[in-house]
């Protein structure tokens, strides 16, 4: 149903990647067929994390999510699963919590049936993102 692997490019302390073997090109894609899917694959995700922490004595803050189109870099659906912190600035905001371009499972599911902002992301959206961006590294 789904393949977990590492991050080639982590962006927190711990950082995988869980995938639909099916094709589903992104949360624009889903349907509300596809809602045990999403359940799924965060707990697989929880699953990883708490595998690759059995042996070591940090603190297990687990965050999870999708980036939402126009702002995920491929084209393939999957769900980031990291283990907290994030290793720099930028990283806060990419996969910024309740941010129009990074969406919880709870959020996907809640938007699969509704004309919501997962449907209606456009130039506005991603101009507040390049600016966010910029005062960010700036400051």
């Amino acid at each position: 149903l789904v393949v977990a692997f590492q991050s080639k490019s982590p962006q927190a302390f711990k950082h995988f990647l869980v995938i639909p073997r099916r094709h589903i090109g992104n949360v624009k894609k889903l349907t509300p067929d596809d809602k045990e899917l999403l359940l799924h694959m965060e707990r697989v995700g929880h699953q990883v994390l708490d595998g690759q922490l059995a042996s070591e004595s940090c603190e297990k803050k687990y965050f999870f999510g999708y980036h939402v189109p126009p702002f995920n870099s491929v084209d393939h659906l999957h769900l980031h699963c990291f283990c907290l912190p994030f290793l720099g600035k930028i990283q806060h905001i990419r996969y910024l919590q309740n941010a129009p371009w990074f969406a919880t499972t709870a959020q996907v599911i809640r938007n699969i049936n509704r004309n919501s902002i997962l449907s209606k992301l456009g130039m506005k959206c991603f101009l507040s993102y390049l600016i966010l961006v910029r005062l960010f590294l700036h400051t």
